[in-house]
């Protein structure tokens, strides 16, 4: 409430046509300088702290006033028609770097190209507030964006990130950036691009990665368990790898899970357990196989890894007189086969065990003929090989 009491000045006084005392005009003279000193300290406190929306001084002065709240508390305000400054940053050449000044405005805009580093400066200093600005960012070209910090949060669940250097292919983006703590710790959240959405990554570097969509790789390296398939059969659905799929950890699964089909270009593997009908279309090359070509009497040593042991003597002829014999590998795989063949009929050929406690059936000495084959098969409850 104003001190000022213009009730306090007797506008009657003095009266006309008599004497009048002087009290009365000492009176009136003291209430107008004290009313006058109050105007003048109320209009100095409106000049100093009132919101202005035209500068002060003559009427019809135009321009645009300062109104600094300091902070101050706006309560129960209902806004309607509201804007925020915008300010442009600028086109920032290659390899340059630039400042994002709160202060300048909530809305920024900047160019850059190829590469650049970014720094916020002017933060509110007090920790009592919230304070934000978003960013939109126009890369001509495919960009590297550095910001400087390590007090970036979130930053390694935006799109194109590693570290603290986002990546950004020739576009347009905004990010939101926002403190609690006057800019000691700043969050940046992508306001344009969904995050469940496809992400095209140079180079992806995740503990664990859970798509509900696509995951597209040209080539996708994997160090532990990859499980790539549906939960159940879902009409439409697909899972494509384009590249290689490479297990590189030591014991770990590569897991196809589908109702439908698993189609590769090339596809290398060291185990492969078919559940149901393998249908097959185009030549199939097997590049599991031994081959000799002995002079003498020899003692071949069927690995492990292979299916197939060819001897081709040298030289050659419709019959090789020495003798050869074959070892079968030691495995502990129900079912493995190893098939044996010659080129010529050898004369004294023997299938021989591995190791004490496993058989073979064929007993001692068999005459194995040119180009027919001996094929066995390993049945692991009894540690035998059985020719078939």
């Amino acid at each position: 409430m104003s001190n000022i009491n213009p009730q306090n000045i007797d506008g009657t006084y003095p009266i006309a046509g008599q004497d009048n005392n002087s009290q009365g005009f000492r009176d009136n003279f003291t209430n107008t300088i004290n009313n006058f000193t109050f105007a003048a300290a109320e209009l100095t406190d409106l000049q100093q702290n009132a919101l202005l929306k035209a500068p002060l001084g003559s009427v019809g002065q135009t321009g645009t006033p300062t109104n600094d709240m300091n902070y101050a508390f706006l309560t129960h305000a209902q806004l309607k028609g509201t804007v925020e400054t915008k300010n442009n940053i600028g086109t920032i050449s290659s390899g340059s770097n630039f400042e994002v000044d709160w202060e300048t405005g909530h809305f920024q805009t900047v160019s850059i190209t190829t590469t650049a580093g970014m720094t916020f400066v002017n933060w509110p200093s007090s920790s009592s507030v919230w304070s934000r600005l978003r960013l939109q960012i126009t890369a001509t070209t495919l960009s590297n964006l550095t910001i400087s910090g390590t007090y970036i949060e979130n930053l390694q669940n935006i799109q194109g990130a590693s570290g603290n250097v986002l990546t950004l292919n020739t576009g347009v983006y905004q990010f939101d950036f926002s403190s609690l703590d006057a800019g000691a710790h700043v969050w940046i959240e992508d306001a344009l691009r969904n995050y469940d959405a496809p992400i095209d990554f140079n180079i992806l570097n995740a503990t664990t990665v859970n798509a509900t969509g696509n995951v597209l790789a040209t080539g996708l390296s994997v160090f532990g368990n990859t499980r790539i398939g549906l939960a159940g059969a879902v009409s439409g659905q697909f899972h494509s790898v384009v590249g290689n799929i490479t297990q590189t950890s030591s014991g770990g699964n590569v897991y196809f899970n589908t109702t439908g089909n698993v189609l590769a270009a090339g596809g290398i593997l060291n185990a492969l357990t078919v559940n149901g009908t393998t249908t097959r279309a185009g030549a199939t090359v097997d590049s599991s196989y031994q081959i000799y070509k002995p002079t003498a009497n020899v003692s071949i040593q069927a690995n492990v890894n292979v299916s197939r042991v060819i001897v081709a003597p040298t030289p050659s002829g419709s019959i090789s007189s020495f003798w050869t014999d074959v070892v079968l590998p030691n495995v502990s795989t129900d079912g493995h086969t190893i098939t044996v063949s010659s080129n010529v009929r050898i004369e004294t050929f023997r299938v021989l065990s591995p190791w004490v406690g496993y058989t073979v059936d064929t007993g001692a000495n068999v005459t194995l003929a040119n180009n027919t084959p001996a094929t066995f098969v390993f049945h692991s409850t009894e540690n035998k090989w059985f020719r078939v």
